[in-house]
């Protein structure tokens, strides 16, 4: 079988768990915890 390349584009407002739900899917992992990442705002 062969593999099969997905690019996937997040849009949302800041701070509503974008890369949360993207590092879910990827290590099957939750970290309600996680730091903000290009958005934020200091």
């Amino acid at each position: 079988m062969a593999l099969r390349e997905l690019k996937v584009c997040l849009l949302g407002d800041t701070g509503v768990g974008k890369s949360s739900i993207v590092w879910r899917f990827v290590e099957d992992s939750f970290d309600p915890n996680i730091n903000p990442t290009i958005g934020r705002r200091d």
